[in-house]
């Protein structure tokens, strides 16, 4: 009889201890998923300009001094120029065979090198072309406009991707015969497209003319929304 209690109290116990580790799992709730974009369209602030020297001649080192000459000249020229906040960076350095039309002999090489200038006057983007230019730049121009800071209209940018995937989102609940409760999830993706030219071994008499345009900042974000029926409201 002591061994009948003895084995229902065990009994009884692991049942509590099953009951004790029972987990509830609540179920996800109804959620809508959408996009918005929103863009803005500012003045640039800040300019980069990317200047290139390339020369022949019959030795590599023959070729390699030449653009290096070229190229001091240019550094020079340009940072007499007193540009705003002007960072000056090589961006590339290349040299390579010149083969006779058979390719059965180097008949040469061409040395090039190209030069990045970044600063914040875009007006005056036209003056440091011809300059290069004049002082030896004959390949490979183009430039890029941007923002020194791009804080502001990156924020702006978030707040109109927002307000257009709310309006997205309610759009599609009314149609749909659902209410937005809440925000669920939240994700935001930013891209900066700049307008770019390129001008390839130009050669100017007159000042380059420039039209800096704007620049255009998107926002883009993922909203998750939790909705319920209607009527359950």
């Amino acid at each position: 009889m002591r061994r009948l209690i003895a084995l229902l109290v065990v009994l009884s116990s692991c049942s509590l201890a099953v009951r004790a580790q029972e987990v509830v799992i609540e179920a996800e709730p109804a959620t809508l998923t959408v996009q918005g974009v929103g863009v803005v369209e500012a003045e640039p602030t800040q300019v980069t300009v990317t200047v290139g020297v390339e020369e022949t001649a019959e030795s590599a080192s023959g070729a390699q001094r030449r653009v290096s000459a070229k190229m001091r000249r240019i550094i020079a020229k340009i940072k007499l120029l007193g540009l705003d906040n002007a960072v000056l960076q090589t961006a590339s350095i290349q040299l390579y065979p010149k083969h006779s039309p058979k390719r059965e002999r180097i008949v040469g090489y061409t040395a090039s090198s190209s030069l990045r200038i970044r600063f914040d006057e875009p007006d005056r983007t036209g003056d440091v072309i011809d300059n290069a230019i004049e002082t030896g730049a004959n390949a490979n121009v183009s430039i890029r406009f941007g923002l020194a800071n791009d804080g502001p209209a990156r924020a702006e940018a978030l707040k109109r991707a927002i307000a257009a995937a709310r309006e997205n989102a309610e759009t599609i609940a009314a149609a749909s015969g659902v209410s937005i409760v809440k925000t669920y999830k939240i994700a935001d993706q930013y891209a900066r497209p700049t307008p770019r030219m390129a001008l390839e071994r130009a050669s100017f008499d007159a000042a380059t003319p420039i039209e800096t345009g704007e620049v255009g900042v998107t926002a883009t974000v993922t909203i998750v929304y939790i909705i319920e029926d209607k009527d359950a409201g």
